[in-house]
């Protein structure tokens, strides 16, 4: 494809602002999130929600082969770490303060909300899957600010 063209439509898109997330899952006794901003509702009957990662994503096996994730919907006060989970590493844990629930998904403290889900299903659609999770639990704090993200920054 045209490189002028990819430049200018990611362009055009970072003018689309977003809320920010962090998306968490334990596969294989490891750890893993990314910083993710696709993330939208689907469906109220059943509860769906998705999210889309790269076709070529280190995390990929992981979200589409565990049980469960969470989306942690970050606040204002965590822009450290949405950068630290949108960047290629093995152990973006690593510093990072979480606890676990029931199925050992991590969540951050300070978050504005958090979904917690079961996988649904996965779409391989251009080149990224679009993963679907059915919410099973939730939780939100009305006395944050939200984290947003705006013509390539956090605002």
């Amino acid at each position: 494809m045209n490189q002028d063209f990819v430049h200018n439509f990611k362009h055009t898109l970072s003018k689309f602002s977003t809320g920010v997330t962090v998306v968490t899952t334990k596969y294989k006794n490891n750890h893993y999130g990314v910083t993710v901003n696709s993330f939208a509702s689907l469906s109220l009957e059943p509860p769906l929600i998705l999210f889309n990662l790269g076709d070529k994503s280190h995390s990929l096996d992981a979200f589409t082969e565990s049980h469960s994730f969470n989306v942690n919907i970050l606040s204002k006060s965590q822009v450290d770490i949405a950068k630290n989970f949108a960047k290629a590493a093995d152990d973006k844990f690593s510093g990072i303060t979480f606890s676990e629930d029931e199925q050992e998904n991590a969540i951050f403290s300070d978050n504005i909300a958090l979904l917690n889900c079961d996988f649904h299903s996965s779409h391989h659609i251009g080149d990224h899957y679009l993963i679907v999770g059915k919410v099973t639990n939730m939780q939100c704090r009305e006395d944050l600010e939200p984290l947003i993200y705006f013509n390539s920054n956090f605002a």
